[in-house]
């Protein structure tokens, strides 16, 4: 995980595209909140590093991914990560501006998927909404 932290652009972005494919497999790592504080702050330097655009495309995917994967996770790092996808979508060309979109979407379908869980009745396995979106 620590490979998107690499000072040069080609080797960041490549450890970070690696990332995303590896993003499903670190279940046992988010779980651990020591690791999962080193994923996000890594992933949250990708995502500002201005040098190289195509760097903070890859990391604002993982970030989707992770948003896929650990929605259950997210809260401690809401306020960096709002204030980061706002600037972002705020400031930064659109092909960078996309994928922190595309991040703020996937919480929401994550939401109404636990939305739609509690209204039909089915058990979210004890998952709760983080009413981000509220």
């Amino acid at each position: 995980v620590l490979g998107p932290s690499y000072p040069e652009p080609n080797t960041k972005l490549e450890a970070t595209r690696a990332f995303y494919h590896a993003v499903v497999l670190a279940k046992k790592n988010f779980r651990n909140q020591v690791e999962r504080d080193v994923i996000m702050s890594v992933m949250n330097d990708a995502c500002m590093f201005t040098a190289a655009p195509e760097v903070q495309i890859a990391a604002f995917e993982c970030l989707v991914q992770i948003a896929t994967e650990y929605y259950d996770f997210l809260m401690p790092y809401m306020n960096t990560l709002g204030l980061l996808t706002l600037e972002t979508i705020k400031s930064a060309p659109e092909k960078v501006a996309i994928p922190a979109m595309e991040f703020w979407s996937t919480i929401c379908d994550e939401e109404l998927y636990l939305m739609d869980l509690v209204q039909s009745g089915q058990p979210a396995g004890g998952r709760v909404s983080l009413n981000l979106i509220q």
